[in-house]
């Protein structure tokens, strides 16, 4: 028995330093790209995106935003239960929206662009996420297990539930 803890102690320890080893020679910083075409206007699509306060009401990840001050191009906000901060970085009315974490202390941190154009009559929301993963555990877990464009794949099927579900 005592020969089955060991050879299973062995095997975890030899795991856990292939796992640091294989996040350690990949790249900090990585680019995600992700796009959906909403049937709704512009309009509605931007004031959906940059309505922090209304977030918890249709995004699956948020459950309040609190903090929220500032004017829409200065908006800084927190998410919960996450605690993740953002502050708006660039702010262009209905075209480009581009935030950034704020927590220090992170193992992870980056900044997101949310780019919007009218096609037909719908319009098409894209979102490219550069993203830093600092620690090599979290960078091995989310290039090979949770995937880079996972929150931005959860965003944009949020947003078009959000607005494409009739009420």
């Amino acid at each position: 028995m005592k020969k089955w803890i060991v050879k299973i102690g062995t095997l975890i320890i030899v795991m856990g330093a292939a796992v640091y080893g294989i996040g350690y020679f990949l790249p900090e910083a990585h680019q995600a790209t992700g796009d959906v075409l909403i049937d709704a206007p512009p309009e509605v699509v931007w004031e959906t995106l940059t309505d922090v306060s209304g977030y918890a009401s249709w995004r699956s990840d948020v459950d309040s935003v609190m903090g929220v001050a500032g004017t829409t191009a200065s908006r800084v906000w927190t998410e919960e239960p996450s605690g993740l901060s953002f502050s708006t970085v660039i702010y262009q009315p209905g075209i480009l929206w581009r935030v950034r974490i704020t927590n220090e202390g992170l193992p992870f941190g980056g900044a997101w662009s949310y780019r919007l154009a009218q096609e037909g009559s719908g319009t098409r929301l894209a979102i490219t996420e550069d993203g830093e993963v600092y620690n090599p555990f979290y960078r091995f877990v989310s290039r090979f297990i949770m995937g880079h464009d996972r929150t931005l794949r959860r965003y944009l099927n949020d947003v078009k539930m959000e607005l494409e579900t009739p009420e």
